[in-house]
């Protein structure tokens, strides 16, 4: 409602302070619990590992703070846990002022699981669907037919580094962090969504294919072959595209 009557805005304003209150001194207003448990259990179901990485306590107490300090924008159904990690990315700001950030801070790790579970949640919940064009993969082995071939990104992906390696429905930290860790996550065609472990040389093809969107596939064929004359680029369009995160498609094809 854009103009409401001013007397459902007091209505809302005062049942808004009421639930933001806290809970040892909120004994008027059951909602207010009901609400903190409802941000709990979203927490838990989209952001498990997170969950996993912070005990309960301390969860418990960045659920109040959220639901005490946080304004949210669209704080309804999923919208809960992309508001929740603005929240928490907002407290860890030099700027931000709150009696429980300084000593419930979460480490740089705890903060990398959020994001990356997010990213994960953000892929399944994108409204897109069809994530890849018609494909074209007759073609591959057919060389002369690669100036009219194009590539093209699952719409669906994000590219993620992450100080850890995902093992299912587990992490492992690195202790020797030298090399970073990329990951792709990404929609397939049947709406499965998918986390596989990425090399620095094809985190560089994916973003190349990305900004050379008009090109063929025996254009940045040529331009990987300078830089990495024994690299086959066709095994490896023809690998990523069997597992649908990148596709192939007629040039001039409409995508």
């Amino acid at each position: 409602m854009h103009n409401p009557p001013s007397s459902m805005v007091r209505q809302t304003q005062a049942l808004a302070a009421l639930i933001r209150s806290p809970l040892e001194d909120n004994t008027v207003c059951r909602y207010s619990e009901f609400i903190r448990d409802n941000v709990f259990a979203v927490l838990n179901n989209t952001f498990p590992l997170f969950c996993q990485q912070v005990d309960q306590d301390q969860l418990l107490i960045l659920v109040d703070e959220f639901v005490v300090v946080h304004y949210a924008s669209e704080p309804e159904f999923h919208h809960i846990a992309t508001e929740f990690v603005s929240f928490v990315q907002r407290r860890t700001q030099p700027m931000y002022i709150s009696s429980l950030a300084a000593t419930h801070q979460l480490t740089d790790d705890q903060l990398a699981v959020l994001e990356y579970e997010w990213c994960a949640f953000c892929v399944e919940i994108d409204s897109t669907n069809e994530v890849l064009p018609t494909s074209a993969k007759q073609a591959l082995k057919i060389c002369e037919q690669h100036r009219r071939i194009g590539l093209s990104v699952n719409t669906t992906m994000k590219l993620v580094q992450v100080p850890f390696l995902v093992n299912g429905e587990s992490l492992t930290f690195l202790t020797q962090r030298r090399h970073p860790v990329y990951y792709a996550i990404y929609r397939d065609s049947d709406q499965s969504v998918n986390t596989i472990k990425l090399r620095e040389i094809d985190v560089a093809i994916i973003q190349m294919i990305q900004q050379h969107t008009n090109q063929s596939l025996a254009d940045i064929k040529q331009i990987i072959a300078q830089q990495l004359a024994r690299f086959e680029f066709i095994n490896w369009v023809e690998h990523f595209s069997d597992i649908e995160l990148i596709g192939v498609h007629s040039l001039g094809e409409k995508l």
